[in-house]
């Protein structure tokens, strides 16, 4: 699945506004954070939608957008993080 780096800043916009506020972002708050106007990304939802990144019964408002998928794919990222070195713990070690 190739994407625009357009296409993922929106849906990366999408992701966050839906997590953050709980709400999709505005035609204008879109435009605001893209800085492009609402043609273009209006083409760039109706391909995240063609890719089945989201779902988007009504085209005339963005509150009927559903993200289908995170902007990053979790199960490409790892569960856990070990460190590969040890190092020393100063505040017990001196």
């Amino acid at each position: 699945m190739m994407i625009s780096d357009f296409e993922r800043k929106v849906h990366r916009i999408l992701y966050n506004y839906s997590g953050q506020r709980l709400r999709m972002p505005t035609m204008k708050e879109l435009q605001t954070k893209t800085g492009h106007d609402g043609n273009k990304i209006k083409d760039a939802l109706l391909n995240l939608e063609k890719q089945v990144l989201i779902a988007w019964e009504d085209k005339e408002s963005l509150d009927s957008i559903v993200l289908l998928k995170g902007w990053e794919d979790e199960s490409d990222l790892p569960r856990s993080v070990t460190a590969t070195h040890t190092s020393t713990n100063y505040w017990t070690e001196y």
